[in-house]
């Protein structure tokens, strides 16, 4: 099933894939927001944390981050353990 909205100045198409768990939603906003910085004038940041919201992180979770920016790294994976 599709529907048609609009965020912000930007028309947008969804279609729900119950078995893509959200990640095209997730790559949509995404882009949504690069766009959006990017018609302000406004610049991209370095790095972008993106979680799916249901976990705790550790304090020096994002000591990780500054860490393999020292080492020029472009991604970063963390372990995790589940519930």
């Amino acid at each position: 099933m599709s529907s048609f909205t609009t965020v912000g100045w930007l028309p947008v198409t969804l279609q729900w894939d119950l078995f893509g768990a959200g990640y095209p939603e997730t790559d949509m906003a995404i882009t949504l927001w690069r766009q959006t910085l990017k018609s302000l004038g406004r610049p991209l940041p370095k790095w972008m944390v993106v979680t799916n919201g249901d976990n705790e992180y550790h304090p020096n979770f994002l000591s990780l981050i500054d860490h393999a920016d020292e080492h020029g790294a472009d991604i970063v994976g963390c372990d995790f353990h589940s519930r």
